[in-house]
């Protein structure tokens, strides 16, 4: 289903990034102390989880920040920040998928990281250096810290077989005994049509729209050559700039508050279901719709995901 703006925003209004940025800082701030109220019916893993994902959109959003600081200066920098956006909304379905059912998918990502560090540390680089004397130390070490990796991760002895089954035989039919076993965390396409609530599959299936075109970055599209190359054209310094303002900073800026932004909004209607204190309380609600309120006057994207997601999460707000 197509939104359709009805109303749009003031072009030129200016707005200060350091203040935003701690609107934004607060709402993670307060979403992951009600997290942790949840010890009596999620486990410390799960609500450590949380706050380590919240936390990546502080600080990969102050990278951002500094590459963009820079980009005025040499626009090579400019490029990568928009890589480091598709970062941030790749957090949104990760969280989301996670708060869709934590259990399963806790135990889905755990898995998934063992059978990385198990895939390149072992099946790989140990493979090629194993006639390297200087390694059969490390390698004694490193197979004690993969056994503990792969207990803890809850990675069974079949799941492991089929690990090794995949990287030996390309293309080879999985054995019968191994059929339905899984250790792959789920891509944002794949999220995306997981999702159960009917709702946040619509929100998810608009990020993505914005994951596919930003994934053009990270994989050397045509966007990623694109301001480099302009250092090359006739074109004014003024021009210049306003292509970085107007395809690279507002646009980088603006997706990373909203990302942030939506994924809180999610928490909040996670939280919601086991801390009924949240919900009476005005300090986290006044947070996140004070930031809501600034993202949706910066662009029309802000605009469209409160309308199509968080305006029918939250409780209805007089004006809106």
């Amino acid at each position: 289903m197509t939104y359709y703006h009805t109303e749009d925003i003031t072009k030129t209004k200016e707005f200060d990034a350091n203040e935003l940025d701690g609107k934004m800082r607060l709402c993670i701030n307060r979403i992951i102390t009600s997290f942790y109220k949840l010890e009596k019916t999620h486990s410390l893993t799960f609500r450590s989880l949380m706050e380590e994902f919240f936390k990546t959109f502080s600080s990969t959003h102050k990278t951002i920040r500094l590459l963009l600081h820079e980009a005025h200066r040499d626009l090579d920098y400019a490029s990568d920040a928009k890589s480091l956006v598709r970062e941030q909304v790749e957090k949104v379905f990760v969280i989301t998928l996670m708060l869709d059912n934590p259990d399963k998918w806790m135990a889905m990502y755990f898995k998934d990281g063992w059978r990385r560090f198990y895939k390149h540390s072992f099946l790989v680089e140990a493979e090629e250096t194993k006639n390297l004397p200087r390694f059969d130390e490390w390698k004694t070490e490193a197979e004690k810290r993969l056994e503990f990796y792969q207990k803890v991760s809850g990675v069974s002895a079949e799941e492991k077989e089929l690990v090794d089954f995949k990287f030996n035989n390309f293309g080879v039919p999985t054995p019968t005994h191994l059929k339905g076993l899984d250790l792959y965390f789920p891509t944002p396409g794949q999220i995306k049509e997981l999702i159960t609530d009917a709702n946040t599959k619509v929100f998810l299936k608009r990020w993505h729209q914005e994951y596919e075109y930003l994934c053009g970055y990270s994989h050397i599209g045509e966007e990623k050559i694109m301001i480099s190359a302009m250092k090359k054209t006739r074109l004014s310094e003024d021009n210049k700039n306003e292509y970085l303002q107007r395809e690279i900073i507002l646009p980088s800026i603006s997706i990373s508050y909203i990302s942030a932004a939506s994924t809180c909004t999610e928490a909040w209607k996670f939280l919601i279901k086991y801390d009924d204190d949240l919900s009476k309380s005005s300090d986290f609600l006044s947070a996140i719709l004070d930031f809501w309120e600034d993202i949706t006057q910066l662009g029309l994207m802000g605009k469209l995901f409160w309308d199509i997601h968080a305006k029918n999460v939250f409780p209805p707000i007089i004006g809106k």
